[in-house]
C-alpha cells in the first residue's frame, strides 16, 4: 500500500474525536492544548485524566473525557 492510501485511511484526530474513537497519548495533546505528549502524560500521573488501558502499555483516552476535562478548567475571564 502506497503512502497516499495510507493517508487516506488513517483518519485525522478531529475524525476521532467526532467519531468518539479512543484517541493515543499523542493525539490527545492537541485537544488538550499541550505541546506534546509529556503534558499528557502529566496529567494522566496525576490521576487528573482518566485512560483506557489495554495491557501494561497501551493507553487510550477517551474524547468525551478531554471534553469533560476542558469543561471542568475552562474559566471565564472578565475586564
Amino acid at each position: 500500500m502506497g503512502t497516499m492510501a495510507a493517508e487516506r485511511i488513517k483518519k485525522s484526530v478531529v475524525e476521532k474525536m467526532r467519531d468518539g474513537d479512543l484517541l493515543t497519548i499523542e493525539e490527545a495533546a492537541a485537544p488538550l492544548g499541550q505541546k506534546d505528549h509529556w503534558g499528557v502524560r502529566n496529567l494522566i500521573n496525576n490521576y487528573r485524566l482518566p485512560t483506557v488501558r489495554f495491557g501494561k502499555r497501551g493507553i487510550r483516552i477517551d474524547p468525551e473525557d478531554i471534553r469533560d476535562w476542558k469543561h471542568k478548567h475552562t474559566k471565564i475571564v472578565t475586564f
